[in-house]
């Protein structure tokens, strides 16, 4: 499974970043009205973004995702990659990450933990919505990322606890969705240590 997403991911990067297909994506994904007018059957372009992300949940059947190793700069979790991906219950993302798309984790109902590196910038728009059994998320970014509407505002801040960097605890304090956790601690620990706070249960090897 790990080699199958490191392809998949090398393959929607070229994809995305490369070819006429992705430029479309994007400009769907940021002003489908805009995109309409300048040509854009967005209706096509949104129908093919969500068969894509289904069949990947789909083939991966994914219990755990771990991206730590990953070192490809300025990557990104695309929207919708892996909504409705309902066994998911671990994502670890490595310091590779800077961006974590729209819907990216959408109806991913079952998962738990969730650990993201030092670069990821920004969350997007309803990252988690329906996601309403996490019980932990580790942050090892130094600056609170600047989340989209709703990115965070199903995931039960009474039972979630957030883990962040000892000396960005005050900021995170503050930041917009990330002040609503009743539960937030100051952390030495990053992202290459985070394995052992971990959830052993449902490895997915």
């Amino acid at each position: 499974p790990a080699v199958i997403l490191l392809v998949s991911f090398a393959a929607f990067y070229f994809v995305l970043n490369k070819t006429t297909y992705g430029r479309k994506i994007y400009a769907t994904g940021s002003n489908a009205k805009c995109a309409k007018l300048v040509g854009v059957d967005t209706a096509k372009i949104k129908t093919s973004v969500y068969a894509i992300s289904g069949f990947m949940s789909a083939l991966a059947g994914l219990t755990e995702l771990d991206l730590s190793g990953w070192d490809m700069h300025s990557a990104k979790v695309i929207n919708h990659m892996f909504y409705g991906c309902t066994g998911l219950k671990n994502v670890t993302i490595g310091d590779g990450v800077k961006k974590i798309g729209n819907w990216a984790f959408s109806g991913c109902s079952s998962l738990d933990y969730f650990a993201f590196g030092k670069n990821v910038e920004s969350i997007g728009e309803e990252a988690f919505s329906d996601c309403v059994n996490v019980t932990q998320i580790i942050s090892s970014a130094a600056t609170p990322p600047t989340c989209g509407t709703q990115a965070l505002d199903d995931i039960n801040k009474w039972n979630c606890t957030l883990k962040v960097p000892m000396e960005s605890l005050a900021e995170y304090q503050q930041a917009e969705q990330w002040k609503d956790f009743f539960f937030i601690e100051g952390t030495e620990t990053g992202i290459g240590n985070i394995s052992s706070n971990r959830p052993s249960d449902g490895k997915c090897d």
